[in-house]
């Protein structure tokens, strides 16, 4: 695992696969296809995640708990779907050519001659959250944020309901302090997509709230190549 490579002395080399400030990068939706705005779309989102036929509420063998998560929602040819699609690919295009591509270091993945997307929604009620995760099977992964609860909109719980990049081992009680350059977390918030390679480890933070957390996740994965079930954000 790469971010193990910290826990074993090569602190330097794991700055480098880990170099969140130019991995790690968000985009907004805001004038959203066929949709008066992104307060709209959201909202479509919402109902078609609620009234998908795969979504299982706390699906075994998955990272969500305390939460409901589909299966495949994308590629459809359903209004709120198509609008989303749209935005996720032309940002997933413009990361690998923006970032990928000019990448620093060899650690990054390369992009590859062409791609398609696989992702699936996650609802999460109270105390839910995302165990620590990561995509083998894609080159760039991401979520996109369709509601986000007041409690953590407000930050007056800290991190609550946060996405946080880091090794799986930080969270474990007793484990060594991390510093802050192998760790990274992001506020979620409505129209916010946030883009990063598919092998950053990755959970989210729990948190309590009458409202519930929505959010949209998927992987670019190489064209042709089987996608795996989706962990979730």
């Amino acid at each position: 695992m790469k971010e193990a490579q910290g826990d074993l002395g090569k602190r330097e080399e794991a700055k480098l696969l880990l170099d969140y400030p130019a991995l790690l990068k968000t985009y907004r939706l805001t004038r959203p296809t066929a949709y008066a705005d992104t307060g709209a779309l959201n909202a479509a989102l919402d109902a078609y995640a609620h009234a998908h036929p795969t979504l299982m509420k706390d699906p075994p063998a998955k990272a969500t708990k305390y939460g409901s998560q589909t299966m495949e929602i994308l590629n459809a040819p359903d209004a709120p779907i198509t609008a989303l699609q749209r935005f996720l690919e032309a940002s997933v295009a413009d990361y690998m050519k923006t970032t990928l591509a000019s990448a620093k270091y060899g650690f990054a993945p390369k992009p590859p001659a062409s791609w398609k997307l696989h992702g699936w929604a996650v609802i999460l009620r109270s105390s839910g959250h995302q165990t620590p995760h990561f995509h083998p099977a894609g080159v760039v992964s991401g979520v996109y944020y369709v509601r986000v609860p007041k409690a953590v909109r407000d930050g007056a719980a800290g991190e609550a309901g946060h996405i946080r990049f880091g090794h799986p081992l930080l969270d474990v009680p007793g484990a060594k302090a991390a510093e802050p350059a192998l760790t990274a977390s992001f506020k979620p918030e409505e129209g916010m997509l946030v883009l990063f390679p598919s092998y950053f480890w990755h959970h989210t933070v729990p948190f309590e709230s009458d409202e519930e957390r929505i959010s949209i996740a998927f992987d670019a994965i190489p064209a042709g190549a089987p996608a795996e079930a989706g962990g979730g954000y």
